[in-house]
């Protein structure tokens, strides 16, 4: 019986350490890798997809250009910041303000008052909420390889080889809301028709006087945006098996995103434009306003490393004066950015 009971043990043993390899085989989770071919036959590799993991980017805006209906040209710096949750939530807040204004410094030299003119400044922060959080595609050309061969005649010819296709990212589609701010100058020639620039405009302060020309104070916009974002952020590696990239591969890791918001929001003035000695006290009934405007934009940036560049355009119409706030801004950051562990 003792001799059975070792036959036993020795066949159970190789059995034992083979689901022990089997478990610890299991136990190991292997590194996801997404492959991709080419028409000629190409096979992408996808590694170490971190599109999940981005929590944070900072930009400093190095240059911003506007120009708007009020100011034919602005030169502009700010920052932005984003902030994302692992799921469903994310921040968003940024401020700019003009360093170099066209139509302040007509105003400096035109205006007959003695209000003290405010550079330009836009605002806003708020909170997005992902109806949408997950795995998407998105375009983006890579560079497969590049090979430098002898022609026929000894010159030396380079030979690039892409691939323009739809890469894995994280994609959202969110809706956002948010508080927005705006100041700038402006004057009782801006009352007047935009279509008829020949007319001067005219205000008609509280106590009844007619102020026509350039009269200027300082406006202050404050209200709420209500809008729709979509954004894909993608960053992994990638190789192919026609190169031998070095260490883990080619490292693609870009943001972009589009927005679209309308703007609800009220103007109110200095109290007062001073043109010498008297004060005429200014009421919202003074200017003719509006109450609504939007705004369509987008950026995009690496997010490859600490210290990349990206950009971004926005056109749209402010509230405030009527018929005065379109405008087209262009600019362009210097990016930082946190991933989690």
């Amino acid at each position: 019986m003792f001799r059975a009971l070792c036959r036993s043990l020795l066949f159970l043993l190789p059995v034992a350490g083979m689901l022990c390899t089997g478990g610890s085989a299991w136990g190991k989770s292997k590194a996801k890798i997404d492959t991709l071919f080419t028409s000629d036959g190409i096979e992408v590799y996808m590694r170490k997809n971190r599109a999940k993991k981005l929590r944070f980017i900072g930009e400093l805006h190095l240059a911003d250009g506007e120009s708007a209906v009020m100011d034919p040209g602005r030169l502009c710096t700010g920052i932005n910041a984003d902030v994302f949750f692992k799921r469903w939530v994310s921040v968003n807040g940024g401020i700019k303000g003009a360093w170099y204004s066209v139509g302040n410094n007509f105003a400096e030299e035109k205006s007959r008052t003695l209000n003290e003119l405010k550079p330009f400044m836009a605002g806003s922060v708020g909170i997005r909420l992902h109806g949408y959080d997950g795995k998407g595609k998105a375009w983006k050309k890579v560079t497969l390889g590049t090979y430098n061969n002898l022609d026929y005649d000894g010159s030396v010819r380079t030979t690039v080889r892409y691939l323009n296709a739809k890469f894995p990212c994280r994609e959202i589609f969110a809706a956002r809301v948010g508080m927005y701010y705006t100041n700038a100058a402006v004057s009782a020639d801006m009352n007047g028709k935009l279509l008829e620039p020949d007319v001067q405009g005219k205000v008609v302060t509280a106590d009844g006087a007619t102020l026509s020309g350039h009269y200027y104070t300082n406006s202050y916009t404050n209200g709420m945006y209500f809008g729709l974002t979509r954004i894909r952020n993608l960053n992994f590696r990638i190789s192919s098996n026609i190169d031998t990239f070095e260490g883990k591969g080619r490292h693609i890791a870009f943001y972009r995103e589009l927005y679209a918001d309308v703007i609800l929001a009220d103007t109110r003035f200095d109290p007062f434009i001073v043109p010498g000695g008297r004060q005429y006290e200014v009421s919202t009934s003074s200017f003719r306003l509006t109450t609504v405007g939007w705004r369509i934009g987008g950026r995009a940036l690496s997010t490859r490393g600490t210290g990349t560049l990206g950009g971004w355009y926005e056109i749209g119409m402010r509230p405030g004066i009527y018929a005065r706030g379109l405008y087209a801004a262009i600019g362009f950051n210097l990016s930082i950015f946190k991933e989690a562990r």
